[in-house]
Protein backbone atom coordinates (compact mmCIF):
# COMPACT_ATOMS: atom_id res chain seq x y z
CA UNK A 1 0.00 0.00 0.00
CA UNK A 2 1.64 3.08 -0.67
CA UNK A 3 4.64 2.10 -2.33
CA UNK A 4 6.73 3.37 -5.03
CA UNK A 5 7.09 -0.04 -6.38
CA UNK A 6 10.90 0.46 -5.83
CA UNK A 7 10.52 -3.31 -4.17
CA UNK A 8 8.88 -4.94 -7.39
CA UNK A 9 11.60 -3.37 -9.05
CA UNK A 10 14.42 -4.73 -7.19
CA UNK A 11 12.61 -8.24 -6.82
CA UNK A 12 12.23 -8.10 -11.24
CA UNK A 13 15.82 -7.33 -11.77
CA UNK A 14 17.00 -10.20 -9.21
CA UNK A 15 15.00 -12.74 -10.94
CA UNK A 16 15.67 -12.18 -14.16
CA UNK A 17 19.64 -11.80 -13.13
CA UNK A 18 19.20 -14.94 -12.66
CA UNK A 19 17.49 -16.54 -15.69
CA UNK A 20 14.32 -16.60 -14.23
CA UNK A 21 10.19 -14.94 -14.76
CA UNK A 22 8.51 -12.96 -12.65
CA UNK A 23 4.28 -12.17 -12.51
CA UNK A 24 1.75 -10.81 -10.60
CA UNK A 25 -1.96 -11.77 -10.64
CA UNK A 26 -4.28 -9.27 -8.86
CA UNK A 27 -8.19 -9.35 -7.68
CA UNK A 28 -9.49 -5.67 -6.42
CA UNK A 29 -10.42 -6.15 -2.91
CA UNK A 30 -9.06 -9.33 -2.41
CA UNK A 31 -5.07 -8.71 -3.15
CA UNK A 32 -2.57 -9.89 -5.30
CA UNK A 33 -0.39 -12.23 -5.60
CA UNK A 34 3.11 -12.49 -6.92
CA UNK A 35 4.96 -15.35 -8.34
CA UNK A 36 8.24 -16.45 -10.12
CA UNK A 37 10.22 -18.83 -11.52
CA UNK A 38 13.95 -19.47 -11.83
CA UNK A 39 15.42 -22.09 -13.77
CA UNK A 40 17.28 -24.25 -11.52
CA UNK A 41 17.28 -27.69 -10.67
CA UNK A 42 17.78 -28.47 -7.03
CA UNK A 43 21.40 -28.70 -5.86
CA UNK A 44 22.64 -27.38 -9.63
CA UNK A 45 24.99 -24.47 -9.62
CA UNK A 46 24.92 -21.89 -11.40
CA UNK A 47 26.91 -21.73 -14.97
CA UNK A 48 30.61 -20.58 -14.20
CA UNK A 49 33.71 -18.84 -16.30
CA UNK A 50 36.56 -20.80 -14.37
CA UNK A 51 39.06 -19.91 -16.72
CA UNK A 52 37.87 -16.14 -16.79
CA UNK A 53 36.45 -16.06 -13.34
CA UNK A 54 37.37 -12.85 -11.25
CA UNK A 55 37.65 -11.53 -8.16
CA UNK A 56 35.81 -8.76 -7.22
CA UNK A 57 34.89 -6.70 -4.36
CA UNK A 58 31.47 -5.18 -3.91
CA UNK A 59 30.78 -2.28 -1.82
CA UNK A 60 26.92 -1.68 -1.60
CA UNK A 61 25.22 -0.48 1.59
CA UNK A 62 21.98 -1.43 -0.01
CA UNK A 63 21.18 -4.71 0.77
CA UNK A 64 18.88 -5.76 -2.46
CA UNK A 65 21.35 -3.92 -4.71
CA UNK A 66 24.32 -6.19 -2.63
CA UNK A 67 22.67 -9.48 -3.40
CA UNK A 68 21.37 -8.50 -6.92
CA UNK A 69 25.03 -7.84 -7.76
CA UNK A 70 26.21 -10.55 -6.09
CA UNK A 71 23.82 -12.87 -8.08
CA UNK A 72 25.33 -11.03 -11.43
CA UNK A 73 28.83 -11.28 -11.11
CA UNK A 74 28.47 -15.03 -9.39
CA UNK A 75 26.29 -16.08 -12.28
CA UNK A 76 28.92 -14.60 -14.62
CA UNK A 77 31.38 -17.06 -13.35
CA UNK A 78 33.70 -14.33 -10.52
CA UNK A 79 34.31 -14.81 -7.38
CA UNK A 80 32.67 -12.14 -5.09
CA UNK A 81 33.01 -10.23 -1.73
CA UNK A 82 30.39 -8.38 -0.81
CA UNK A 83 30.66 -5.58 2.06
CA UNK A 84 28.09 -3.05 3.11
CA UNK A 85 30.27 -0.13 4.12
CA UNK A 86 33.20 1.86 3.05
CA UNK A 87 35.28 0.30 6.32
CA UNK A 88 34.68 -3.40 5.58
CA UNK A 89 35.70 -2.55 1.59
CA UNK A 90 39.03 -1.37 2.93
CA UNK A 91 39.38 -3.88 5.87
CA UNK A 92 38.64 -6.79 2.87
CA UNK A 93 41.42 -4.68 0.68
CA UNK A 94 43.89 -5.63 3.04
CA UNK A 95 42.92 -8.96 3.57
CA UNK A 96 42.59 -9.95 -0.02
CA UNK A 97 43.91 -9.21 -3.70
CA UNK A 98 40.93 -8.50 -5.78
CA UNK A 99 40.78 -8.34 -10.04
CA UNK A 100 37.85 -5.61 -9.80
CA UNK A 101 36.05 -3.31 -7.29
CA UNK A 102 32.46 -1.84 -7.38
CA UNK A 103 31.72 0.68 -5.10
CA UNK A 104 28.68 2.30 -4.41
CA UNK A 105 29.09 6.35 -4.28
CA UNK A 106 26.78 7.18 -1.47
CA UNK A 107 27.25 4.98 1.68
CA UNK A 108 27.56 5.89 5.13
CA UNK A 109 30.16 6.30 7.31
CA UNK A 110 33.28 6.07 4.35
CA UNK A 111 31.69 6.62 1.36
CA UNK A 112 32.74 5.41 -2.05
CA UNK A 113 34.71 8.58 -3.19
CA UNK A 114 36.76 7.96 0.16
CA UNK A 115 37.02 3.91 -0.49
CA UNK A 116 38.47 4.91 -3.65
CA UNK A 117 40.87 7.21 -2.59
CA UNK A 118 41.79 5.20 0.03
CA UNK A 119 42.53 2.72 -2.76
CA UNK A 120 44.83 4.56 -4.72
CA UNK A 121 47.05 4.77 -1.61
CA UNK A 122 47.98 1.34 -1.05
CA UNK A 123 51.26 -0.16 -1.54
CA UNK A 124 51.68 -2.42 -4.69
CA UNK A 125 49.56 -3.93 -7.22
CA UNK A 126 46.07 -2.73 -4.69
CA UNK A 127 46.21 0.49 -5.86
CA UNK A 128 46.23 -0.53 -9.38
CA UNK A 129 42.95 -2.40 -9.25
CA UNK A 130 40.58 -1.51 -12.02
CA UNK A 131 37.56 1.02 -9.68
CA UNK A 132 34.05 1.10 -10.83
CA UNK A 133 31.58 3.27 -9.52
CA UNK A 134 27.71 2.81 -8.51
CA UNK A 135 25.42 5.51 -8.81
CA UNK A 136 21.86 7.01 -9.77
CA UNK A 137 23.37 10.94 -9.96
CA UNK A 138 23.34 12.29 -12.64
CA UNK A 139 27.13 11.74 -14.91
CA UNK A 140 27.42 14.96 -15.22
CA UNK A 141 27.46 15.62 -11.12
CA UNK A 142 29.71 12.88 -10.51
CA UNK A 143 32.19 12.69 -13.59
CA UNK A 144 34.83 15.14 -12.48
CA UNK A 145 34.77 13.64 -8.51
CA UNK A 146 35.20 9.88 -9.71
CA UNK A 147 38.11 11.08 -11.76
CA UNK A 148 39.78 12.61 -8.98
CA UNK A 149 39.12 10.26 -6.40
CA UNK A 150 40.55 7.39 -8.65
CA UNK A 151 37.43 5.58 -10.21
CA UNK A 152 38.11 4.07 -13.96
CA UNK A 153 34.93 4.10 -14.30
CA UNK A 154 30.92 4.89 -13.51
CA UNK A 155 27.74 2.53 -13.82
CA UNK A 156 24.27 4.28 -13.46
CA UNK A 157 21.90 2.42 -11.40
CA UNK A 158 19.56 1.01 -12.45
CA UNK A 159 22.04 -0.77 -14.80
CA UNK A 160 21.56 -3.55 -17.24
CA UNK A 161 23.54 -6.83 -16.52
CA UNK A 162 25.20 -6.90 -20.04
CA UNK A 163 26.78 -3.47 -19.68
CA UNK A 164 27.70 -4.27 -16.22
CA UNK A 165 29.49 -7.74 -17.64
CA UNK A 166 30.76 -5.61 -20.64
CA UNK A 167 32.31 -3.12 -18.39
CA UNK A 168 34.29 -5.45 -16.29
CA UNK A 169 35.19 -7.06 -19.17
CA UNK A 170 36.74 -4.10 -21.18
CA UNK A 171 38.59 -3.55 -18.13
CA UNK A 172 39.78 -6.80 -17.20
CA UNK A 173 41.53 -6.83 -20.54
CA UNK A 174 43.33 -3.35 -20.39
CA UNK A 175 46.88 -3.13 -19.78
CA UNK A 176 47.58 -0.90 -16.62
CA UNK A 177 48.94 2.14 -18.65
CA UNK A 178 45.59 1.81 -20.53
CA UNK A 179 43.65 1.72 -17.33
CA UNK A 180 45.81 5.04 -16.28
CA UNK A 181 45.39 6.93 -19.02
CA UNK A 182 41.47 6.04 -19.49
CA UNK A 183 41.16 7.56 -15.87
CA UNK A 184 40.45 10.52 -17.89
CA UNK A 185 37.56 8.90 -19.97
CA UNK A 186 35.03 8.06 -16.80
CA UNK A 187 32.09 6.59 -18.53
Amino acid sequence: FGGSGLGLAICRRLVTAMGGTIGAESTPGQGTRFTFRIPFRPGAAPPTRRGGALRILVGEDVAASRLLLTAVLERAGHEVTAVEDGARALAAMHGAVFDLVLMDLHMPGLDGYGVAAAIRTLPGEAARVPLVALTADAPEEVERLCRDAGFDAVLRKPFETRRLLGLIESLNRRPDAVREASRAEVE
